[in-house]
């Protein structure tokens, strides 16, 4: 509140309408009284508005979470992984759809990075962090293959957009693998797969849900339902990719496993409870 009583006062001393005090020093927030109006009531009016300002204020969520590492038994693959500044920086800003509703901004970027440096280090004998051309080229020969992910899309609906007492984030990811030789630097400097000679590309989406009664602030409500879609990710990601005799997941029993210890159920589960 204090910067922007400050910002207020700045903005009211070069207005004709406050004045100074007898002892030269400004005195924010108190208009000379006009037509009759009490200084009261016009200050009562400036608190007013200062709680109108902070009332709309974008709520923040910088995602945080703790990940656990599939434990299933290591590929012998050693992989290179690629985070993009729009990957490792992702956010995303929405703006208030309502006047119930808030500004979101909606940071996901460092749990990414974290999330998948954890998960795909479970998956793979070894997995190297490429930051640059010079990584690559250090790295190359050792390397099996280099993954790269991207985020198409994410959403997100809280109780206030939907009448339901629920918080849900949906993410869509775009994973392109591909020899160390056919990743190509474009000239500002990044890294990606030849669009054209790579080794599969493949489109995988996750969810997660968090009901308002498990938290008491929308912030932590979103965090926890984007946790919860990052182990979605990586049990898809786990499950997707079982066709791959090199895959660790290699058998139905070991991806319920994965499921499990990312998510915390298993397909199993839930079929169990199905009618």
């Amino acid at each position: 509140m204090e910067p922007l009583l400050q910002f207020l006062s700045k903005l009211l001393i070069g207005n004709p309408l406050c004045r100074q005090n007898t002892g030269g020093r400004r005195r924010a927030f108190v208009w000379v009284r006009l037509t009759g109006i009490p200084r009261a009531v016009t200050r009562t009016a400036g608190i007013a508005f200062l709680i109108l300002l902070a009332g709309c204020a974008a709520k923040e969520v910088v995602v945080q979470g703790n990940f656990p590492a599939p434990l299933v038994q290591k590929s012998p693959l050693k992989i290179g992984v690629i985070y993009r500044s729009e990957f490792s920086g992702h956010e995303i800003y929405d703006v208030a759809k309502t006047r119930e509703d808030s500004d979101w901004v909606v940071k996901t970027g460092n749990a990414q990075v974290e999330f998948w440096t954890k998960f795909l280090n479970g998956l793979y004998s070894e997995v190297i962090v490429i930051s640059n051309v010079e990584d690559l080229t250090k790295n190359a020969t050792e390397l099996d293959a280099v993954l790269i992910p991207e985020i198409l899309d994410l959403q997100y609906t809280t109780p206030n957009r939907t009448n339901i007492k629920v918080y849900e984030l949906w993410i869509k990811y775009r994973f392109t693998l591909a020899f160390p030789t056919r990743v190509i630097e474009d000239k500002n400097g990044n890294l990606s797969a030849d669009p054209v000679d790579h080794i599969a590309q493949w489109v995988l989406s996750a969810y997660g849900k968090t009901p308002t009664a498990l938290l008491q602030s929308d912030e932590d409500a979103v965090n926890l339902a984007a946790v919860v879609a990052l182990r979605d990710a990586g049990a898809h990601f786990a499950i997707y990719n079982q066709n791959d005799p090199r895959n660790p997941c290699a058998t139905w029993t070991q991806c319920d496993n994965i499921w499990r210890d990312l998510v915390g159920y298993s397909v199993s589960d839930v079929e169990q409870d199905s009618p």
